[in-house]
This record gives structure tokens, C-alpha cells and sequence, in this order.
């Protein structure tokens, strides 16, 4: 599956109205969004992304999430429908992070969001 299809597949369970605008790892490492911090699950497919200021290993890399589910599919394994998975973990997450304010969710506040949207426009 790729990202689209994964991203997709959420936002098809999902009632808040929602845009997907793609950017790629030269712009975000240029506007210093650190991967899986500000954007989670999302890893630079090369290995030039840490600029000092990531935990030591969080250089990104080819490959990084690409995950072969081959053998263990051979041995048994099941997967539940993506939007079941995607209900459960949105339920999960509202829980969660109810009262966690913004900016201290994982990922990107609405105002880095917003900027960096305005950035990609004019860039």
C-alpha cells in the first residue's frame, strides 16, 4: 500500500473536511520539519536528513518504512480492514490527546501547517 492509498483509506472514515497537498523532503528539510516528530510515520527517502538537531539515527533512508509482510502473511498472519484501523486509532487517539493543548499532539500544529502550506504556494 502506498502513502496515498493509506492516506486515503483514513480520511474515508473520517467526517472533518480534509485536502491532501504533497511536499517533498527537500522542501520540508528546508523548512526544518523533522520527520516522525512533526510528521509522523513519514521518514526522508535519503540519508542526508539529520541536520544535528534530530536524535542521533534519525537520518532517514531508502527503504526506511517499507516493510515485507510476505512471510509472516505465509505463516497466518490476518489484517483487519484499513478503516476498521483507522475508526479504532482516530477513537483512540481523540482519548488520548483530548486534553493534550496544541503543540503538544505529535505532529504539526495548525499554525506550522498553515505556514508551511503558505510556503509551498509561494515557493
Amino acid at each position: 500500500m502506498t502513502w496515498e492509498e493509506l492516506l486515503y483509506g483514513i480520511k474515508a472514515v473520517t467526517t472533518t473536511p480534509s485536502t491532501f497537498t504533497w511536499a517533498n523532503a527537500d522542501f520540508l528539510k528546508a523548512n526544518k520539519v523533522r520527520p516522525y516528530f512533526d510528521m509522523p510515520l513519514w521518514w526522508p527517502p535519503r540519508n542526508d536528513y539529520n541536520d544535528g538537531t534530530l536524535p542521533s539515527g534519525l537520518d532517514g533512508g531508502i527503504g526506511a518504512f517499507t516493510i515485507k509482510g510476505d512471510k509472516a502473511r505465509a505463516a497466518g498472519l490476518t489484517h483487519r480492514p484499513l478503516a476498521d484501523i483507522a475508526r479504532d486509532t482516530l477513537a483512540w487517539y481523540r482519548k488520548e490527546f483530548a486534553d493534550w493543548p496544541d503543540g503538544k499532539r505529535p505532529g504539526l500544529t495548525a499554525a506550522r501547517e498553515k505556514e508551511l502550506l503558505a510556503a509551498l504556494k509561494t515557493g
